[in-house]
């Protein structure tokens, strides 16, 4: 629950850093909620693979990635590792003209057939996002939204 809440508080943090109160630089954002993960990496001994093209994103959207990000993370941290040696986490957000691609995995042990976490789920609905492609070898998610 603590990193819902320093996502969050990213999100203001960037707020009082940019100029325009209605966007935000997004690959500062996502750099931010990466460190405040910084010491679970560092304790679990995940690696974290992750790229944030520049881009600005309207606020309403950046809190839904913020917690959808957050979301993933965290539940790769909890269920994936259980039985796995080198611990992967990798993230590319990429900003294209008028939409943003989102490509998460980790080499964790994966979902049961059909199981799907009621919370991404519903944050990529706040998004109106479209699930590009799922993965069956560890967790796999790859989704596209409008800016």
């Amino acid at each position: 629950m603590s990193e819902k809440i320093n996502s969050i508080a990213s999100l203001h943090q960037q707020l009082y850093l940019d100029k325009s109160k209605e966007e935000i630089e997004l690959k500062s954002y996502i750099l931010e909620i990466f460190k405040n993960f910084e010491s679970h990496f560092t304790n679990q001994k995940v690696n974290l693979h992750a790229n944030a093209e520049p881009s600005s994103l309207n606020i309403d959207k950046a809190v839904y990635l913020g917690l959808l990000i957050t979301e993933l993370i965290t539940n790769s941290l909890k269920h994936a590792f259980e039985a796995v040696e080198n611990k992967e986490i990798a993230i590319n957000i990429y900003a294209e003209e008028s939409t943003i691609l989102v490509e998460y995995s980790d080499n964790g042990k994966g979902l049961k057939s059909g199981q799907a976490p009621s919370l991404v789920v519903l944050l990529m609905k706040q998004l109106r996002a479209s699930i590009l492609a799922t993965d069956q070898l560890g967790y796999s998610l790859k989704f596209k939204f409008k800016k």
